[in-house]
């Protein structure tokens, strides 16, 4: 009876492990990032009011960007935030909702002069970029290859440090205008360095994706609770909130 119990009681649990919806992303800013311990940005408001809104049980990871998007290609039950929807992916992931549009652009110091008038003269720089974030799959589908044009990254934490110590080895590196622009807030070394050339990807957003293996019950459910706050959120829609005149 005791054994009985505990089995039943072992099923139960485990189904209930399994409908909690596994969340990954990265720190993004000033989409996604900690402050003060507390992982915050408009995209993380975003996503968890969309998914308090589809009443669905979930756990936000973060990690590494090439260490989230594994996860979210290979585990069935895992969606990823804010991910840039490209040809190269569209297939790879069900696209559930957009977050926010995004710019990409190539910067290198300026005491370097380095002139980039169309994407390929990159090709004669060495470029830093994260391994399979956007911008990574992005040049690849244009002929930069990794042994020739791209120096892979695990993150842009030294980047900028590597730009200056390591000349000739790193030229340029790619990233989110937005990002760069959180990083001069408190980085003086972002002085020495210019935007060289913009990525011609008009249009481009930040999505919430999820493993083509999540059940459609949940998609449908995140997607009608996407669709419900476009109608009702200011922080969705653009639009602030209609006030109720008091009488």
């Amino acid at each position: 009876m005791h054994i009985g119990f505990i089995l039943l009681l072992s099923v139960f649990s485990s189904r209930v492990f399994a409908t909690t919806l596994s969340v990954v992303t990265e720190e993004f800013p000033l989409f996604q990032y900690y402050k003060n311990g507390e992982l915050v940005g408009s995209s993380v408001e975003k996503v968890t009011d969309v998914l308090k809104r589809a009443n669905i049980d979930y756990q936000i990871g973060v990690n590494r960007w090439s260490v989230s998007y594994i996860a979210a290609t290979r585990d069935p039950n895992t969606c990823i935030f804010s991910m840039g929807r490209s040809s190269t992916r569209e297939h790879l992931f069900t696209w559930v909702f957009p977050i926010a549009h995004f710019t990409t652009s190539f910067y290198g110091l300026k005491s370097e002069n380095i002139q980039v008038n169309v994407l390929g003269d990159a090709k004669k720089y060495k470029t830093g970029v994260i391994r399979n974030n956007y911008s990574h799959q992005y040049l690849q589908a244009r002929g930069f290859s990794e042994d020739q044009h791209l120096v892979m990254l695990s993150n842009f934490d030294r980047v900028f440090e590597l730009l200056q110590t390591r000349k000739g080895l790193l030229d340029l590196v790619i990233l989110s205008d937005t990002q760069f622009d959180y990083r001069a807030q408190t980085d003086p070394f972002t002085k020495q360095l210019e935007k060289v050339f913009t990525l011609k990807n008009q249009g481009a957003q930040l999505y919430f994706a999820c493993n083509k293996q999540v059940d459609k019950d949940i998609i449908e459910k995140i997607s009608n609770a996407y669709k419900a706050l476009l109608n009702e959120s200011s922080l969705f829609n653009g639009r602030p909130n209609k006030t109720v005149k008091s009488i």
